[in-house]
């Protein structure tokens, strides 16, 4: 598999990803008139290798690249944010073949450019992904 550098780090913690993107606010001007804030989503368990599972993250996805802009509910307010990446938990293939490591790749990418996804990802390893042969 090629991997191309990214430009943001490959940070494997949603927390370290939430810290350090608040850092990286609190660095900006002195007088802040909104409260730093991040976007980012989580997904987890595409299985790909799974009958069906292909389709089904495809659908997923699709829905990912089209939440940015939508409006929250009232109750929260606001309108959801372009993510800076997708927290991916682990458990992207059923077996932890290549192919279904390829598969994973053509459909969510890694760099928000190569794959149907439009963010970048950060994969983390699944118990399904550690292939035992």
């Amino acid at each position: 598999m090629n991997r191309t550098p990214l430009k943001l780090p490959r940070i494997r913690s949603a927390a370290l990803l939430v810290t350090l993107a608040l850092v990286g606010s609190a660095a900006g001007p002195a007088q802040q008139t909104e409260k730093p804030s991040v976007t980012f989503f989580v997904a987890s368990d595409s299985h790909f290798g799974a009958r069906g599972m292909s389709e089904l993250n495809r659908v997923l996805v699709q829905q990912m690249n089209e939440l940015p802009g939508t409006e929250y509910p009232p109750l929260i307010g606001g309108r959801v944010e372009t993510p800076r990446g997708v927290l991916f938990t682990g458990d992207t293939t059923d077996n932890g073949t290549l192919e279904e490591f390829s598969e994973f790749e053509k459909v969510y990418g890694l760099t928000g450019t190569e794959g149907l996804l439009k963010f970048p990802v950060f994969e983390a390893i699944g118990n399904h992904d550690v292939n035992s042969e």
